[in-house]
This record gives structure tokens, sequence and C-alpha cells, in this order.
């Protein structure tokens, strides 16, 4: 007897390979914003992360199951340095686009707020 049905290996193994594409365009679109350097570096930068991520796969598939979470879990706490640092150096960026979605979102409160009084108006 099967632990797991065929029909939910494969769904497991379609969930599994588009979380890694996903997750390798995702690291490769953040090595590419991080070291806007010459392009030729910033291709061996991308060279280097799609060599890592290939040998973190062959030796995922062939961990204990216990022991690869471990793996990944300090791999997430990893990526919380990437993202720290990366929204340093983003933080102007960061800064004028919470300003003008807050300044939106005062005039939509405002046009709501006439809004009602305009219905209230109309009502009366």
């Amino acid at each position: 007897m099967r632990l797991f049905p065929r029909k939910r290996q494969k769904r497991s193994f379609l969930f599994c390979f588009t979380t890694i594409i996903a997750d390798v365009f995702y690291g490769e679109v953040s090595v590419r914003y991080l070291f806007k350097e010459t392009p030729e570096k910033v291709e061996r930068y991308v060279k280097m992360f799609k060599i890592l991520v290939l040998l973190l796969i062959i030796v995922g598939s062939m961990m204990q199951l216990d022991d690869l979470w471990d793996l990944v879990d300090f791999g997430v706490a990893f990526l919380v340095l990437f993202n720290v640092y990366a929204l340093l150096k983003m933080k102007g960026d960061v800064v004028h686009v919470l300003k003008d979605y807050l300044e939106k979102l005062k005039e939509r409160s405002q046009a709501g707020k006439q809004k009602a009084v305009n219905l209230g108006k109309e009502e009366v």
C-alpha cells in the first residue's frame, strides 16, 4: 500500500517544481537588483546564484527530511538578511511610495466623506 495515491504524488511534484521555478526567478531578480554593477558582473553573480540553487536542489534531494527542514529554516533566515539589506538600500523608494499611498488613502477617505455628506443633503 502506498503512502500517497498517484494523483497526489503528481500534484506534490508539480507544486514543488513550480515553487522552485518561482523562487529561482525571485532570487535572480533580487540578485540583479542588489548587484547593479557592470552587466558582466551581474551575469556572473546570477550564474553563481543558479549554480548554488542547483547544488542545493541536488543536496536537498538526498537529505533526510528532518535535516532538509533544518536547511530550509536556515535558508529562510538567510533570506531575511537579504530582504532587510534590500529594504535599507531601497529606503528612499520605500518612503516615496509610502507617502504617495498615504496621500491617496487620505484623498479617498475625504472623497468618501464628501460623498456621504452629499448623500445626506439629498435625502433632506
